[in-house]
């Protein structure tokens, strides 16, 4: 059995030789002590007992965080988008800050009509909002006003409430909405009896801090057939009973803003052109 296992070993690599000869030396080893008598015995109860083998096998937590959670700190790489970075942006744009502002505006107006130029008296009082943001901004406008004539016209009014909502891109803004209004003009022996209507505003601005340019057209639909429709040639002929065209121009120093602006109306007696100035004053 040794020769053989000699024989096997001078066989094997380096490695294996090593190996084989301490297997001769420890069965050569266990033999002699076998024949001296100086085997432990497996139950006898005086050996030592070989002392227990504890291991230990470390427990893994998994913590799961929620991507919206803004105290975790993750890396990612550069260009990674996560659910987070959608939900932040949507809380900035709800936390949108917007300015807002009361203003008054008293106005003074000349009517021409013919050879009538009855002039006016008017008061405009409104609240407006604005985004504090760059670039693409939105607005909101909401005035009401009331004008009566001074002498001439005697028995002619308007009044109007308007609400406004704006799209601005630098300093060029487009505002559009609708104006309840009411009304009647009583030039000489041309009457224009009195009717409630609803106008769609619709004008173009160019605000360049100091000076302001404004364009708009608002066609009216009457609510009632108490007055006929404009007749003759007319801007986007069709549209609405009555149509306005206007322009104006604006001055601003401080809280306050001196305004020129021309309309003329078409309606059922005629064009009636109204020339207006007024002073906007900023109180809250």
């Amino acid at each position: 059995m040794w020769i053989s296992l000699v024989l096997s070993a001078a066989a094997a690599e380096p490695e294996e030789q090593v190996a084989t000869e301490e297997l001769v030396e420890s069965t050569e080893s266990t033999t002699e002590d076998e024949a001296d008598g100086d085997t432990e015995d497996e139950d006898d109860p005086a050996a030592e007992p070989e002392p227990a083998v504890t291991i230990a096998i470390p427990q893994t937590t998994t913590v799961f965080t929620s991507a919206m959670d803004d105290d975790t700190d993750v890396e990612r790489d550069e260009g990674e988008f996560s659910v987070n970075d959608l939900f932040s942006s949507w809380q900035d744009e709800r936390r949108a800050i917007w300015g807002a502002s009361t203003y008054v505006r008293p106005t003074y107006s000349l009517l021409i009509h013919e050879e009538l130029h009855p002039t006016q008296l008017g008061l405009t009082v409104g609240r407006r909002y604005w985004q504090l943001r760059d670039g693409p901004r939105a607005s909101a406008d909401i005035a009401g006003h009331a004008e009566f004539p001074l002498g001439q016209a005697k028995g002619s009014w308007d009044l109007g409430l308007a609400t406004l909502g704006g799209a601005w891109l630098g300093p060029v803004g487009l505002q559009a909405g609708p104006r309840l209004s009411g009304s009647r003009h009583k030039l000489a022996e041309d009457d224009l009896p009195a009717v409630g209507a609803v106008d769609g505003v619709t004008q173009l601005i160019v605000d360049a801090s100091v000076v302001q340019f404004s364009a708009g057209i608002s066609p009216r639909w009457h609510l009632s057939e108490a007055r006929p429709p404009a007749s003759g040639p007319r801007p986007l002929d069709g549209l609405g009973d009555e149509i306005a065209a206007t322009g104006g121009v604006g001055l601003t120093r401080g809280a306050m803003r001196l305004n020129a602006d021309f309309t003329r109306r078409w309606t059922a007696v005629g064009t009636i052109d109204r020339i207006g100035f007024g002073i906007r004053m900023r109180l809250l």
